[in-house]
Order: structure tokens, then sequence, then C-alpha cells
């Protein structure tokens, strides 16, 4: 009798990474390429308006491209806060979301992305591989340093009634692009 052993591992990453000093100016390209009309900057709460969000959605608009602005997200997700984002822009129909901030916002990002092309409800995608369609296409951007959820598969947020935190694990919550911009953590706006 034989045994065989497997070996083997899958590495997941967003379709397109863009690093560098400046890289955000490259925007625009990312979502020319992916063919978006209708575009949401999902970011922290209050931030909507600050110097970064302001300096690329005017970028934006000299390219031609209108953006709305949800800036409602709460730090550490809670899963009222992700459906409350999913209730706000479910009714615009945007074809693309773009993700400014920390480890929260990404993940929010990520998790609303699914929750708009999977006909099922949140706690139904909680778990390794439970979300069949990919999202909504996704750009994300970073503005702190150490949550890697722009690279990851994997999103968090905190269940308030259950008080536990759960996880999404899927390949279906890779970002189509990441654009790290390093000059964007010398503030480390949340």
């Amino acid at each position: 009798m034989t045994t065989q052993i497997f070996n083997f591992s899958e590495l997941y990453c967003p379709r397109k990474i863009v690093f560098g000093c400046g890289s955000i100016n490259s925007l625009s390209n990312e979502i020319k390429y992916l063919n978006s009309s209708k575009v949401l900057i999902i970011t922290t709460k209050g931030r909507g308006k600050d110097e970064t969000i302001r300096r690329i959605r005017n970028l934006l608009k000299k390219e031609g491209i209108v953006t709305d602005v949800y800036d409602n997200v709460v730090a550490e997700p809670t899963k009222s806060s992700v459906l409350d984002c999913l209730k706000q822009i479910k009714r615009k129909k945007y074809d693309l979301l773009i993700g400014i901030g920390g480890g929260s916002t990404l993940d929010t990002t990520k998790i609303v992305s699914v929750l708009l092309t999977n006909n099922k409800p949140l706690d139904k995608l909680v778990g390794i591989n439970q979300i069949g369609n990919k999202g909504v296409p996704t750009i994300l951007v970073p503005t702190t340093a150490g949550s890697g959820s722009e690279v990851t598969h994997i999103a968090l947020f905190t269940d308030e009634i259950e008080k536990k935190k759960k996880a999404l694990v899927s390949k279906h919550l890779m970002s189509d692009c990441s654009i790290i911009d390093p000059q964007l953590t010398l503030s480390l706006p949340l």
C-alpha cells in the first residue's frame, strides 16, 4: 500500500498592483481599463471632503470621470455598518467601487462588492469559499500600512449581536487593481 502526500498551495492576488510614490495618478487609467462609468468612492466616516479625497475626485473629474462618495465607514466594521453601506449604494447601480482608506474601509468595500452580485445575505457568505460570484469591480487604495487588505482574499466584520468577528474568505474578494502609493500613508488617515 502506498501513501500519496499532496503538498500544494494556492496564491490569490489582485489582477494588478500599482506601487510607488505618485501611483495614485494612475487611478483614471485603471478606471478606464475597467470600462467604468458609474464610480463610487468608499471611505471612512467624515473623510469625504478631506484633501486626499478632494484631490482624487478633481483628478478624476479632469479625466471626465464623475464620482460619488460614501463616507460613513466605521473603524472595525460591524455587520450593521456594512449593510448600511450596501443599502445606501444599492439603488444607484455603480459599476466600480473604489475603497480609499485603512483596512476597515477596504474590507467594507470588498464585502459590499460581493453582496451586490450574490443573491445571499451576509451571514451566508461567511466562511471559506461561500461566495459564488465575483463582485462589482474594485480598486483598493490603502492610506495606512499594516492591514494588507488591498492584496488579500479575506474581509472581516464584527457581528455586534453575536459579539464575534467574522471572516469572508474567497478568491472573489480580490481587487481588480490595488494602488499602493506610500505618499498617501504620510498623514495616516483612517
